[in-house]
């Protein structure tokens, strides 16, 4: 009985082993993954402040759809 005990923590023990080294490699993966994170926030971080929505353009560009709308609107009404 004492061995058939040694042998199932054996067993235990290197199945527990395995499963440690399979979840090393994905915190080595996600360390990986954080540094890559890092180094991009560092590289583009600029470029996000530099952003410009375009909201003024955006603004602008729906007065002119809706000028153009009215003027057309207007040549219809009139048969031009």
């Amino acid at each position: 009985m004492k061995l058939s005990h040694a042998l199932n923590l054996q067993r235990k023990r290197r199945c527990i082993g395995k499963r440690f080294l399979e979840l090393t490699a994905v915190d080595k993966h996600y360390s990986d993954q954080k540094t890559t994170e890092i180094v991009a926030w560092l590289l583009f971080a600029p470029a996000v402040f530099a952003y410009d929505s375009g909201q003024k353009e955006a603004t602008e560009l729906a007065v002119l759809k809706g000028q153009l709308e009215a003027v057309r609107q207007a040549q219809m009404n009139k048969k031009c």
